[in-house]
């Protein structure tokens, strides 16, 4: 799933099922964002690598995401030897469970790491990461959860901790509580939405 929006640019040659040569450049994406000011162009750089998801093969993307919350790289405090201080946190082990395309399910899900969802759900979903519905997915019943990409349907509550974003296919009728959320133009909204993060449920440690 390839990141989009204003100030977003997206350089790529790869599809579904592509193989990676040995003998060129490694590089299968390169992403550009802009905005007006160097923080907001962080900020959106932030929500794109939030968007972008590339499986079957190990990327840079969760080492720019570490860079982009590094303070002083915000700031903009830091000199030819930045690296050799940065601390790249280990993402190997984060957890990606699947719902694949065709698949139906009835009952409640609970899960650490993240979680997408091709096929169909019947039933809530609690979970500790990221919650990426693709435009072929089905959530009917409530949702609880760290962040959120919607490209397909979901009919339910759902409450997002950090991050909630409606893609241009998105179909969502329910209420959203969310600490922030993005909405494509196109996307389809019925129902009410609690910008309070005072409403958002403690996280277990």
């Amino acid at each position: 799933h390839l990141p989009g929006g204003n100030g977003i640019r997206v350089d790529t040659h790869i599809y579904t099922g592509y193989k990676i040569p040995s003998s060129y450049d490694s590089m299968i994406v390169k992403l550009v964002a802009v905005a007006q000011t160097r923080q907001e162009a962080i900020d959106k750089m932030k929500r794109a690598l939030n968007e972008l998801v590339i499986e079957g093969v190990k990327t840079t993307a969760p080492f720019h995401q570490q860079l982009m919350n590094d303070e002083r790289f915000r700031e903009g405090n830091y000199t030819t030897k930045f690296m050799e201080d940065f601390q790249i946190k280990d993402t190997t082990k984060t957890k990606i469970s699947t719902i694949a395309y065709g698949a139906e399910i009835t009952g409640e899900i609970t899960a650490n790491g993240n979680f997408r969802v091709e096929g169909k759900i019947k039933g809530n979903i609690t979970i500790s990461g990221k919650l990426v519905v693709d435009d072929s997915g089905v959530i009917e019943g409530n949702v609880t959860c760290k962040s959120s990409l919607i490209s397909g349907k979901v009919d339910g509550q759902i409450v997002v901790e950090d991050l909630l974003e409606l893609k241009h296919t998105a179909v969502f009728h329910g209420d959203i509580v969310a600490s922030k959320l993005s909405i494509e133009e196109g996307a389809v909204f019925s129902g009410t939405c609690n910008m309070d993060s005072k409403e958002l449920p403690e996280q277990a440690n």
